[in-house]
């Protein structure tokens, strides 16, 4: 039997929810989420002060959500090429990391290849043990941000790039549309805005969407708005805090 879009998206949006429940603090019980149907929000469920509605919406760019494989595999190109020049001492103290990397998704390829480039040579900067994440800045703006993880097992550096392409890190469309939607509930309402197509950006750029949120909730019928990102079932933000 097929299965029509909206019950794809409605199970989705159940499978999404029940990665946000237990991220969330509001202390959800589990056994009483439900999917509901329009006009009423997205969900009804249970928290210790009573029942709580949510509305679901993806922050998604919708016109240009593929990710090029080709612009990682040149990103990843450009780095080898970078270690490769590095003194013989910096390149054994890393010869066991695996150092994964996303870029700003709003830069352009040119511009993430010399952001490339001025990674790599940050090693230079760092403690030869070096393990976890650090950032690479300009003039107080994040470009990029690397992860390294040590493993006896490789023979590196190796790299590994998040593929971006040129799409908004923080398309608003959607959550405009919500905020203007009207629902029907007895119960107050939240909205979960999680990226699952589309990952999660830099935490500049989550800060520019909770200045949209904050401009624009008053228009709609939402207490409060969460930011969730679904790859890693992490919460990036909320507003209002309380």
């Amino acid at each position: 039997m097929a299965v029509n879009r909206a019950d794809l998206v409605a199970r989705n949006e159940l499978r999404i929810f029940r990665l946000f429940a237990p991220a969330c603090p509001l202390a959800i019980e589990d056994d009483s989420i439900e999917k509901r149907e329009p006009p009423e929000p997205d969900i009804l469920c249970r928290i210790p002060t009573g029942q709580l509605a949510f509305e679901m919406g993806e922050i998604v760019d919708e016109e240009n959500v593929a990710r090029p494989q080709g612009d990682s595999f040149a990103l990843m190109d450009v780095m080898r090429g970078a270690a490769r020049k590095l003194p013989r001492n910096i390149k054994d103290a890393f010869a066991n990391a695996w150092i994964g990397v996303r870029f700003r998704d709003d830069y352009s390829l040119q511009r993430r290849r010399r952001t490339a480039e001025h990674m790599v040579n940050e090693l230079l900067h760092l403690d030869v043990a070096f393990s976890g994440e650090y950032a690479i800045t300009d003039g107080g703006v994040e470009l990029a941000r690397a992860e390294i993880n040590r493993n006896e097992g490789i023979r590196g550096p190796l790299f590994r790039i998040q593929p971006v392409g040129h799409f908004n890190p923080i398309p608003s469309e959607a959550l405009l549309r919500k905020f203007n939607k009207r629902y029907q509930t007895a119960h107050p309402i939240e909205l979960v805005a999680y990226y699952d197509r589309q990952e999660a950006p830099l935490q500049q750029q989550i800060d520019r969407l909770l200045g949209f949120i904050e401009a624009n909730l008053n228009i709609s019928q939402f207490n409060r708005v969460w930011i969730f990102n679904c790859r890693d079932s992490r919460i990036c933000a909320r507003f209002p805090q309380a």
